[in-house]
């Protein structure tokens, strides 16, 4: 389970199935998935720490939100063509924007 490619390809309902089985009988469960499970479940317990209540998590974003996201991808994607990387001669207009 090093890559974790399993947990990220598996369809939620049969982790959270596995997850059950988990819960009632860990040995019943396979080994990697019990490592996971375990570190799930340390995760979610506050080990001296505040653990984020369910309330506090917004999942709207506001239209200002997702334009901020916009702007940071293009930088992302094509703010290299903008940059002045090369100070001998001028940058060619590839026409970023």
């Amino acid at each position: 389970m090093k890559d974790f490619s399993h947990v990220f390809n598996a369809h939620p309902s049969y982790i959270e199935s596995i997850y059950k089985n988990y819960q009632k009988n860990p040995a019943e469960v396979d080994q990697e998935w019990r490592l996971f499970f375990e570190g799930f479940d340390f995760a979610s317990q506050s080990n001296g720490h505040a653990a984020p209540s369910e309330a506090s998590f917004d999942t709207s974003f506001s239209t200002k939100e997702f334009g901020v996201l916009s702007i940071i991808h293009g930088f992302r994607s094509r703010g290299h063509l903008l940059s002045t990387t090369n100070p001998i001669m001028a940058r060619r207009d590839r026409a970023p924007h």
